[in-house]
């Protein structure tokens, strides 16, 4: 009972934010707040602490969902997003989205888990496909005001809902083919991103260009060229793919009851690694330690650097957010 009478005080809260929103905007922009209150409250409701974080970019589908929810005080706690429509789009369903909607969707569908609302309608999905019941609030949104309500015969449903988003974990990989779905984008976007940095350095002082210089010095001892591609190209390809398996092994160990060396900088991660693998550890010593600054920044902001030369080059986003979904390899 006092549940319900949570979940109704907060809906009717939510209908009276929704109504003086949208008397200035249609869009979903008008209705944020509104839902990001009604999260973090049913959150309380159900014993729990929610944190909202707008527009995080996931860079490795090439997103950035309206809110990632986060549990608890760490900031790898984000248990999943929510996609915000617009209030003048009646349907939501899969079938019925636009051609740009649905062009969004293909990534959407890949997150493992998401809720998909309008603020009138509420759905969830796991990886693409539907998970629970479609919740339809009673009331016009723009008109009902502290009168919204939730249907009694989908009270269950809604709660059930929440908890269920609200408590998830990432499925347990328990075989090679899920490895190597889930590396497999991550490293292709860091070889990319790499690629793209070689690129970019070309046009810069010899003193911002940290990534050519890894290339250039490791092109004979490390990666030789051995065929007829572009250098660039074969040196990003390689770094990404020594990265991520030196990364995937560490984890491995990590989740085999060794020390949680993931939250260490990248030249711990690999001396700890080189206790059980000396060549793996040594080789993401060589390969990050020139250029781990920014990528130690972009992960722990309030963390000091651990090189010492600073340095005035900025990395772009992407090469900063393949490196951190990278380093959360631990969490798989």
């Amino acid at each position: 009972m006092q549940r319900r009478d949570g979940f109704w005080r907060i809906i009717s809260e939510f209908g009276a934010a929704c109504k003086q929103a949208l008397l200035h905007g249609q869009k979903e922009a008008a209705i944020r707040r509104a839902v990001e209150t009604l999260l973090v409250d049913a959150a309380n409701v159900l014993g729990l602490q929610a944190v909202l974080h707008a527009e995080v970019a996931i860079a490795a589908h090439r997103i950035r969902p309206d809110l990632a929810v986060r549990i608890g005080k760490l900031s790898r706690n984000i248990v999943g997003y929510v996609e915000l429509k617009s209030p003048d789009k009646s349907v939501i369903h899969l079938g019925g989205l636009n051609q740009r909607d649905r062009r969004q969707w293909e990534g959407m569908a890949k997150l493992p888990n998401l809720i998909y609302t309008n603020g009138q309608t509420w759905i969830m999905y796991r990886s693409g496909r539907q998970h629970g019941d479609t919740i339809h609030l009673e009331g016009d949104l723009r008109t009902a005001g502290s009168r919204l309500r939730l249907p009694a015969a989908s009270e269950a449903a809604f709660e059930s809902m929440l908890t269920a988003f609200f408590s998830w974990q990432p499925h347990p990989l328990t075989s090679m083919r899920e490895v190597v779905a889930q590396v497999a984008p991550l490293c292709t976007l860091l070889r990319d991103a790499v690629h793209d940095r070689l690129d970019a350095e070309a046009g810069l002082p010899r003193h911002r260009r940290p990534f050519t210089d890894l290339a250039s010095t490791l092109e004979v001892d490390l990666f030789p060229t051995t065929d007829d591609r572009d250098k660039r190209a074969a040196f990003a390809d390689r770094y990404a793919q020594s990265v991520t398996f030196a990364l995937l092994l560490a984890s491995s160990d990590t989740a085999d009851g060794h020390d949680s060396s993931l939250t260490k900088s990248l030249h711990e991660v690999g001396r700890r690694l080189g206790a059980e693998h000396s060549v793996m550890g040594r080789a993401l010593q060589i390969l990050t330690d020139q250029v781990e600054g920014e990528f130690r920044d972009s992960r722990y902001p309030s963390a000091p650097r651990t090189l010492a030369p600073a340095r005035t080059t900025r990395f772009s986003p992407a090469l900063k957010q393949s490196t951190v979904n990278l380093l959360d390899l631990s969490s798989l």
